[in-house]
């Protein structure tokens, strides 16, 4: 099983907190006519008078939000991939949603995990592979192009039905004398997919779309990159998937706040490894090393911060004028 991620074509149903995503809840129902068409963002696919289907109840029909009146009850705002290692959170339904993939959340468990990558087009710099314990979002491995392969460790969201082909695992155990379970490849996969390295090695491989996986004959080299795989599934979902519960926290503190005024742009002090967001906001530390850490041709950080400020910047006039 593979799918595309999850497809808005706006960006207010997505915000870093649910309560402003209620809040804009509030704010859109609170317009009326025009005001509100143009504040949920029409496209072709979705206006005010849409009345898809209910993501949960598919024999359902959504009201049109053109008919709900100020006050209605926001949506529970849920977990959400936006970017790589970028989670928001989205107010979940068809109504803005050009696709949410019904099939992802339908799969979502606590033992769910999500590889993101790229088939169609040629993998450049950075991992060939990102893991989530969220659904995500059409862009989030790079930010463009697509999440092209979404990839399930599970099929069911209980966790009983393997997102690979049976034989497989029978032909692994066979060639390494033990057995071999979904996760335990997904670790292994991992190991090689989500780090730089895979990429630099097999370049002139990779020309053709889509990774591909080799495997050792050494049943121990197989087991201790599995190992390695572990690890790094469980700091890319937060410490919420292959380890000990709980949440991560790194060094890096906010140390001086942005203030009220949203943010219009950023700059790295790579001598006292702090990151200015806006007029006032201090990060840090941050080593230059993570700075200038490239995903995909691009600086994770540095894309993060300006497709930060320029969401900001849009969703501010359109939310506040």
């Amino acid at each position: 099983m593979a799918a595309l991620g999850a497809q808005l074509k706006r960006t207010w149903p997505i915000g870093p907190t649910p309560e402003l995503l209620r809040a804009r809840w509030d704010r859109l129902l609170s317009l009326d006519g025009p005001e509100r068409a143009a504040a949920f963002h029409e496209t072709r696919d979705r206006t005010i008078d849409s009345s898809p289907a209910d993501l949960r109840d598919a024999s359902g029909r959504l009201e049109p939000l053109r008919s709900l009146r100020a006050g209605a009850a926001s949506l529970e705002p849920v977990r959400y991939a936006y970017r790589s290692f970028d989670r928001q959170w989205v107010l979940l339904t068809h109504a803005w949603a050009i696709s949410m993939r019904p099939a992802l959340w339908r799969v979502v468990g606590p033992r769910q995990m999500f590889l993101t990558s790229l088939l169609t087009n040629v993998i450049g710099p950075g991992p060939a592979a990102v893991a989530t314990a969220l659904v995500p979002d059409l862009d989030h491995f790079r930010g463009s192009f697509g999440a092209r392969a979404v990839i399930p460790l599970w099929r069911d969201a209980q966790a009983t039905l393997p997102n690979v082909a049976a034989h497989w695992l029978e032909r692994l155990a066979e060639q390494y004398g033990f057995s071999v379970d979904a996760e335990t490849l997904m670790a292994y996969c991992y190991a090689l997919l989500g780090t730089r390295s895979y990429v630099r090695r097999f370049e002139e491989e990779l020309r053709t779309p889509g990774p591909r996986v080799p495997f050792p004959s050494d049943a121990a080299l197989f087991m201790r990159s599995a190992d390695l795989g572990r690890r790094l599934l469980w700091l890319h979902t937060f410490g919420e998937r292959c380890g000990p519960s709980g949440t991560l926290s790194g060094e890096a503190q906010r140390v001086a706040s942005p203030g009220e005024r949203l943010p219009a742009d950023f700059a790295f002090n790579a001598r006292e490894c702090t990151l200015r967001v806006g007029e006032g906001g201090v990060f840090g530390p941050l080593a230059p090393a993570v700075w200038s850490t490239a995903f995909q041709g691009c600086g994770l950080f540095r894309r993060g911060c300006a497709d930060g400020c320029q969401r900001r910047a849009e969703e501010s006039r359109r939310w506040m004028e």
